[in-house]
């Protein structure tokens, strides 16, 4: 983790002395000021990473600082100290947006790790900025738009890639869940080890445990040497289980085992294999009806449902159509040598009024076979499939309609309360577990579970 650049400001010589010794100490840059005239003007000058304030100033307060602060700086995170503290006090700096509150004397030990998790905060919401430029955005991995709901996903991608917890994406065939997949784990710590996708659909039944596990010679008929399974090959990267929703009722026992405990056998082994890999499963099916049907486990929903990711259909964010056309002309461009470079009005009406059953991967379709058509630099109305010109009925889907939570959330506060949460659930609330599976240290676990005021349920 990076050292940053700190502002401490406090009137008490022995305080300011005290703190920017062990601080620099520790390996941080540290500025200085003992009122709030010289702290506002070091935070214009050197735009510290970290305030670390008093309450009680000379000339104006630390809360002032703060909304100073928010006001142009809002990147910056504030801590506040005092040696009067009361509820009253406290109530009001976490209002105006403080990142903590700290209690004078000062432990050394408490202040470091606030310091820490102030650091990694300010790292995702950089990763939060990259994600959301207003301008077109994409990831390497051709996550393509700007729609509101499009620039959700961005922000879950972002949060979920600062973790280790598993990730359930959701959403129709053709909209892009594996790409979402790929782009979690190509921001994460994981990704320079391997990301190894598996479509659970793809492979028949009696081979998938070989497929996910491996096996050993002489395991059964035709296993004439030892083969390892994706899970192994994925050992500290990433392992995409696609179409998860497809698994047989028997392999989803063994799944969650390996969710659970990290560690397998091979088919016809004896050996236990231990793994570290993150894994990240995605359905076009609804796994709750699944689940009254009997045909899904629902302990194993839950241990796959920590963190929710729903991708909306195509023809629920239609303004993202003109974008994603324009960048499927420029690939297909270059892969055909075409020399199209645009869309007719009339031919992109009908693009946006046209229903989408295939999604994201039905479009890129229709653009390549009507670049093959275009003669010159425009595609043409006429040049579009006669299927687009047919009355629009709405797609009825697979049936799966996400709940509330998966897509609609409000704020970065409410993602976080809500994977703490699930999270806790998962490991019947095995605060160590927990705190492995996000990241995150025990006394930073136990100050978010009072924020949020989550409780066992």
């Amino acid at each position: 983790m990076s050292k940053a650049n700190i502002l401490i400001v406090d009137d008490e010589p022995n305080i300011l002395g005290f703190l920017k010794i062990n601080l620099e100490l520790s390996g941080y840059s540290v500025f200085t000021a003992s009122c709030g005239k010289d702290a506002m003007e070091i935070i214009t000058k050197e735009y510290p990473a970290i305030i670390l304030s008093d309450i009680r100033l000379p000339d104006i307060n630390g809360i002032e600082i703060l909304k100073s602060v928010k006001e142009c700086c809002k990147d910056i995170h504030v801590i506040l100290m005092t040696a009067y503290q009361d509820m009253e006090t406290t109530i009001k700096a976490m209002q105006a947006g403080a990142f903590d509150y700290l209690a004078k004397p000062i432990n050394m030990d408490e202040l470091d790790v606030i310091i820490k998790r102030a650091i990694a905060d300010r790292q995702i919401n950089e990763r939060l900025e990259y994600l959301c430029l207003e301008q077109f955005t994409k990831y390497n991995t051709n996550i393509i738009g700007k729609s509101c709901c499009i620039e959700d996903v961005f922000k879950k991608i972002g949060i979920a890639s600062g973790t280790n917890t598993t990730v359930l994406i959701q959403g129709e065939t053709g909209t892009g869940k594996e790409l979402a997949a790929r782009a979690i784990h190509y921001h994460s710590s994981r990704k320079d080890k391997p990301f190894v996708a598996v479509n659970c659909s793809a492979i028949v039944e009696t081979l998938l445990e070989s497929e996910l596990f491996g096996h050993e010679k002489g395991a059964f008929t035709g296993a004439s040497y030892l083969k390892k399974g994706r899970f192994e090959i994925a050992d500290g990267g990433t392992i995409f289980l696609d179409e998860v929703g497809d698994i047989p009722l028997g392999m989803q026992s063994k799944l969650l085992r390996i969710i659970q405990e990290r560690k397998f056998e091979r088919v016809g082994g004896e050996k236990t294999i231990n793994i570290d890999v993150r894994i990240i499963a995605a359905t076009n099916r609804n796994l709750k009806n699944l689940i009254q049907q009997n045909l899904f486990r629902e302990d194993l929903y839950y241990r796959l449902n920590v963190f929710a990711i729903y991708i909306m259909p195509l023809r629920e964010k239609k303004e993202d159509i003109p974008i994603l056309a324009e960048y499927f002309i420029g690939k297909m461009g270059r892969e055909l040598h075409s020399s199209v470079k645009k869309i007719a009005p009339d031919a992109m009406d009908t693009l946006l009024n046209y229903e989408w059953k295939g999604n994201v991967r039905e479009l890129e379709n229709v653009i390549t076979r009507a670049m093959l058509h275009a003669r010159g630099s425009v595609i043409l109305k006429e040049h579009l499939s006669g299927d687009l010109y047919k009355s629009p009925v709405v797609h009825a889907g697979s049936g799966f309609k996400p709940e509330p939570e998966d897509y609609n959330i409000q704020s970065l506060e409410e993602i976080e309360k809500m994977a703490i949460a699930k999270t806790l659930e998962a490991f019947n609330w095995h605060k160590g577990k927990t705190c492995e599976a996000l990241g995150l240290n025990r006394p930073r676990l136990e100050r978010k579970i009072r924020k949020y005021k989550i409780e066992k349920a």
